[in-house]
């Protein structure tokens, strides 16, 4: 079952996060990709009385609203905020895509309130010689406009953020046939389908502007180095992923020597979370030393 619930937020913000799981099982706070949404989030039958996941939407997505100034800084008081809200003392973070980037930023923002990171797919913009070639031409051509012209970035990413129908479909041409076979499966389409839906149902011209904050953050310079992360740190990643190849677990690890990095043999982007390895995935590395 999957409760959602509000929490306020100062300037009269209000973030929407759903709860799945057990309430007294060890909480992970999940952070969704770019795009995505809450929904995203998925807690496979088998783990659910061992775990209690908490997803939120970042500012602009699904029932969360915007944030004209967002910052790395505001994200990470939001997960706090969460924390908080769900008296949730230490923080496990699962980020996923973006999302695990941003749990990087927000692992070392909040200090030793994180005990661990666990990041799925993630871009390892900031520690790669050529990211944009280890990516698929929809990725790449995004970071590309952040970096080159941020303020048309919006404008031209409103063709993407008509309806979650359009968002979906650009999303598959730029995924692996072992993604598409996942995503295609009955229960797992309509998932994808709502996390795709929710990350436009604020409409085109608020959506393309939540993207666009969020790939400028992006691309922006970090000034840190991993080595100061918390001491469990797992990078996974599928080597058949296309939209981010497994270079980028490559320079994240070798970034972040203490951390482990997976290779997940067959596993393209979005599988490894939502496929029939996904119960694995969590018993195997998610929940080992929660």
């Amino acid at each position: 079952m999957t409760i959602e619930g509000f929490i306020d937020r100062p300037g009269g913000r209000r973030l929407r996060v759903l709860e799945q799981g057990e309430s007294d099982a060890p909480a992970w706070l999940y952070l969704h990709g770019l795009p995505g949404s809450a929904d995203e989030a998925w807690l496979p039958g088998a783990v659910a009385d061992r775990v209690r996941l908490l997803s939120f939407d970042r500012p602009g997505y699904g029932g969360s609203t915007t944030c004209s100034e967002y910052t790395l800084a505001i994200l990470a008081e939001d997960i706090g905020a969460v924390a908080d809200a769900y008296s949730v003392p230490t923080i496990r973070l699962l980020g996923f895509s973006a999302g695990g980037l941003f749990a990087l930023a927000a692992a070392r923002l909040l200090g030793e309130r994180v005990s661990r990171v666990v990041s799925v797919g993630a871009p390892a913009l900031h520690w790669l010689d050529d990211p944009d070639r280890e990516a698929a031409a929809l990725t790449a051509g995004a970071w590309q406009g952040a970096r080159d012209n941020p303020e048309e970035l919006a404008e031209a990413l409103t063709a993407l953020t008509r309806d979650g129908a359009t968002l979906q479909e650009a999303m598959r041409d730029s995924l692996s046939p072992e993604d598409i076979a996942i995503i295609d499966q009955p229960g797992i389409r309509h998932r994808f389908a709502q996390a795709m839906a929710q990350a436009t149902c604020q409409g085109a011209i608020t959506s393309a502007a939540a993207f666009a904050s969020e790939l400028q953050l992006m691309v922006s310079p970090w000034r840190y180095e991993l080595e100061t992360l918390p001491a469990s740190v797992n990078f996974i990643h599928g080597d058949s992923d296309q939209l981010l190849t497994v270079r980028h677990l490559e320079a994240l690890h070798q970034s972040c020597p203490h951390s482990r990095a997976v290779i997940l043999p067959g596993e393209g982007h979005y599988s490894p979370l939502l496929g029939p390895g996904a119960s694995a995935l969590w018993t195997d590395w998610i929940l080992e030393n929660a």
